[in-house]
């Protein structure tokens, strides 16, 4: 039986993750984690959690990943969650914790105290260094383009949403019957476009998804 539901926040930047340091006697290093309160989301408690016990406000994304272990009190359920971090922003510790530490995914994963939670930072960092070589920026706008990709689940879609904003382009999200869809917007280069689905079609198929065509001058 599940004595309670927890939301974990992974936040990393670059090729560093973030650990925390619980204050208790049995003080033990963990990523951001917090019950699940009634009534509320694990994403909402995964983005009060992040306020609460660092200071940064931000959009967290599903990494579809749930774990269950023993802790005091009980089984908890585990609904994980990733946010990167602004560059140079350091947390500010709530009374839960009394120090943090940014070090490598592998070096995390050794450090926090459940291995399931060390499995998942691995996942993360095969995602992080994954994405450099999926991004695609177009230069010289010249035609309206909207691009459609379509993912079973919502994390994925997010995340690609995240990857197309910072190339610039308008994106929607939007849940359908069968599918989440995402939909972006941006201005290409006429002799650009046949490039831009190849790299829409990678980035789709990247987060197990796929590119459903494009409308030109919409």
């Amino acid at each position: 039986m599940i004595a309670r539901r927890e939301a974990l926040v992974f936040v990393h930047r670059g090729d560093e993750a973030l650990v925390l340091l619980r204050v208790p006697d049995d003080s033990y290093w963990h990523v951001v984690a917090g019950a699940v309160e009634e009534g509320e989301s694990p994403r909402a408690a995964a983005m009060r959690e992040l306020r609460e016990e660092t200071g940064l406000t931000a959009e967290v994304h599903a990494l579809e990943r749930r774990y269950r272990w023993t802790a005091r009190g009980g089984e908890v359920e585990g609904e994980c969650y990733a946010v990167q971090a602004p560059a140079g922003w350091e947390p500010e510790l709530n009374e839960e914790h009394s120090t943090y530490r940014w070090c490598s995914f592998a070096e995390a994963a050794e450090l926090v105290r459940w291995p399931e939670v060390g499995e998942c930072l691995r996942v993360l960092e095969s995602r992080v260094r994954q994405r450099p070589r999926r991004r695609f920026t177009v230069k010289r706008p010249r035609t309206r383009g909207e691009f459609f990709l379509r993912f079973p689940a919502e994390g994925p879609a997010r995340e690609v949403a995240d990857v197309l904003r910072a190339d610039r382009y308008e994106v929607a999200v939007e849940q359908e019957p069968s599918h989440w869809l995402v939909t972006a917007r941006g201005d290409v280069r006429v002799d650009s476009f046949d490039v831009a689905e190849v790299a829409m079609s990678a980035l789709a198929e990247s987060r197990g998804g796929r590119y459903a065509g494009c409308r030109r001058g919409s």
